[in-house]
């Protein structure tokens, strides 16, 4: 017998009517233009959620790192009230764009896309935006580690890896999605 509390979530799965994607990688990987090639092919709602966690889920700033300390369990809290929202507004879908987007609960989630590229191009474009040395090292070593891809799995996303090195097309968008359940 399947236990009451499965069959509600089960239901309130259902009735989600917006399709989730979250796109996640190390920074520089090519992240914003898969998800807003995504959102332009399907009609879905780009949310730069880096953005909203600065705001929301903020715990500081590390000078030394040049970066934001994200509360990862808020992370979650936040994408369920975006898509509560979404669901009000009768939206077609989500891609949530953020080297922190598979920290969503793998439950909001129907494809969890982790972006990679060659080091050698990531050095490039890391640097081409100014990126201090240390911090292009620490990205490239995330890069080198898979970090985004094994926090995902072990959070519980089932993942679709795609190599950015060399750009993203509209007819690559066809092959990357296929066999993702809503599209």
């Amino acid at each position: 017998m399947v236990p009451k509390k499965e069959v509600k979530r089960k239901i309130k799965e259902k009735r989600r009517k917006s399709i989730v994607v979250c796109v996640s990688g190390t920074p520089g990987t090519g992240k914003t233009t898969l998800s807003k090639l995504i959102c332009r092919k399907f009609g879905l709602k780009y949310v730069d959620l880096n953005n909203i966690l600065k705001k929301t889920a903020s715990l500081g700033y590390d000078k030394k790192r040049d970066s934001y300390i994200i509360d990862e369990e808020k992370v979650s809290r936040e994408v369920e009230k975006i898509l509560k929202k979404e669901n009000e507004k009768s939206k077609r879908g989500v891609v949530f764009d953020s080297h922190l987007s598979h920290f969503i609960k793998p439950k909001l989630v129907d494809l969890c896309i982790i972006c990679t590229c060659k080091l050698k191009e990531l050095k490039r474009r890391l640097q081409g935006r100014g990126y201090k040395k240390e911090k292009v090292k620490e990205n490239l070593e995330a890069e080198i580690f898979q970090v985004c891809e094994e926090e995902a799995r072990r959070i519980g996303h089932h993942v679709r890896i795609v190599d950015c090195s060399n750009g993203i097309n509209e007819e690559g968008i066809k092959d990357i999605l296929k066999g993702a359940d809503k599209f």
